[in-house]
């Protein structure tokens, strides 16, 4: 059996194993939350673009 101070040595090693993956996750969802929004920029820009262009052709 494993005695207590080598259990909340394993306690402390497995809080830290999960905090360290909660922060990992956060930080990749604020990377994709990122690439996401410059995404749909482009995309509103580009149709904007292309309905000018549009207007320009029927004029």
């Amino acid at each position: 059996m494993a005695s207590e101070a080598t259990r909340s040595r394993l306690q402390t090693v497995g809080n830290f194993m999960a905090a360290t993956g909660v922060i990992l996750s956060l930080l990749f969802v604020g990377l994709e939350l990122r690439q996401a929004t410059a995404l749909a920029r482009a995309q509103t820009r580009q149709g904007l673009a292309d309905r000018n262009a549009a207007r320009k052709l029927i004029t």
